[in-house]
């Protein structure tokens, strides 16, 4: 500060105090809480029950559980009940809006702007098409040497992987010519592994344990990262929070994707 103070109650002789153990709640888009934390939102129970049309599973999977890692499948299973369970979900919805404006990753804004217009029954902002966001992640994900794309129909929201255009690999009865229709289909290029090692980079600098954390950053330098990194998470039995953190990650690149098209994913 101005009085030259590093931390609160700095007389100017001590040593500087340890490294915090865990990071500030406020870091992971969280105001701090009393008491126990809450346990983080099981992304496989929620994915199961909004797959089923299970409302009151949704409800169970999300009420008093931290969503904050999973803030764009948390989103999307609440858009998907909202227009049955409007008088329970509203308020749900609301809080998962704020949550997603304040984090804003890519692909948040677009699905806050999607629960807004849910919540006062107008369109979505964009075409509405039924894509699945999962599907074009795979598309839009890893290396770009060995992962050629694809295109997504925009009529029907399907989503193509570019091997199955080719009728030398799946023959001239089974390729899809998308030639003869252009407009029909959007093309997706795979962007490449980089945002993927800037998500395993994310996850490490919100590791509470300050060791554990700086193995994982150790981890992601220079070649090997990805093997190293997974690796380590896996001794570490930090494998299903990893995939929930990059799944919901990788959702959100979709999602944008599809919104810098004009197109906005439904369920």
């Amino acid at each position: 500060d101005q009085y030259g103070r590093r931390f609160a109650d700095d007389d100017g002789e001590g040593r500087l105090p340890a490294r915090p153990r865990q990071p500030h709640p406020m870091l992971g888009y969280r105001w701090p809480e009393d008491g126990e934390p809450a346990r983080p939102v099981d992304c496989d129970e929620l994915r199961g029950a909004t797959a089923s049309g299970d409302v009151d599973g949704v409800f169970l999977a999300l009420q008093g559980h931290d969503v904050s890692g999973g803030l764009q499948q948390a989103g999307s299973a609440v858009l998907q009940v909202l227009p049955t369970a409007a008088d329970r979900a509203s308020s749900l919805a609301s809080s998962l809006l704020q949550r997603l404006q304040q984090r804003g990753l890519p692909g948040d804004d677009a699905l806050a702007e999607d629960l807004l217009a849910a919540l006062r029954s107008e369109p979505v902002p964009g075409q509405p098409l039924p894509v699945n966001l999962e599907e074009l992640s795979m598309l839009l994900e890893g290396d770009s040497l060995s992962n050629a794309g694809g295109f997504v129909d925009l009529r029907t929201g399907e989503v193509l992987p570019a091997f199955l255009t080719d009728a030398s690999e799946v023959g001239k009865d089974v390729a899809v010519d998308v030639e003869e229709e252009p407009d029909r289909w959007l093309v997706v290029h795979c962007a490449g592994s980089r945002e993927g090692w800037e998500d395993m980079a994310a996850f490490a600098a919100g590791v509470p344990d300050s060791e554990l954390r700086e193995r994982l950053e150790w981890a992601l330098e220079g070649k090997g990262a990805f093997r190293r990194f997974r690796h380590l998470i896996d001794q570490e039995s930090l494998l299903k929070s990893w995939y929930a953190f990059s799944n919901d990650r990788q959702l959100g690149r979709a999602r944008q994707f599809l919104a810098d098209e004009g197109i906005r994913a439904t369920p």
